[in-house]
């Protein structure tokens, strides 16, 4: 019953829509300030060195929210989501950007 409780809920628990989009804005907009032209495929290889980075940022930002929540156990859950889903999702988008400028 449990074991099934959790594959139902499948992939939903790695989805943090903060944690994206610090992934997402920042790496699309440090690969749109270094885009040098070549199209989708042009930006994607400019994106890519950048997703990584974004994804550090975003655990920096999530273990400072975690430093500042420490007296408080119920807020220190959201911090460490986004400290560790946003280098899973800049792994993951660095992934699928190498495939396409490949």
């Amino acid at each position: 019953m449990i074991a099934t409780a959790c594959l139902n809920r499948g992939a939903i628990i790695f989805i943090d829509i903060p944690s994206i989009l610090i992934v997402l804005l920042v790496g699309g907009s440090l690969g749109m300030a270094s885009y040098k032209g070549g199209g989708f495929v042009g930006y994607m290889k400019a994106c890519k060195k950048h997703f990584i980075s974004a994804g550090i940022l975003g655990t920096v930002i999530g273990m400072i929210q975690i430093l500042q929540n420490l007296s408080n156990p119920e807020h220190i859950g959201p911090g460490l989501a986004i400290a560790l889903l946003t280098i899973f999702y800049g792994v993951i988008l660095y992934c699928i950007a190498d495939a396409i400028s490949a």
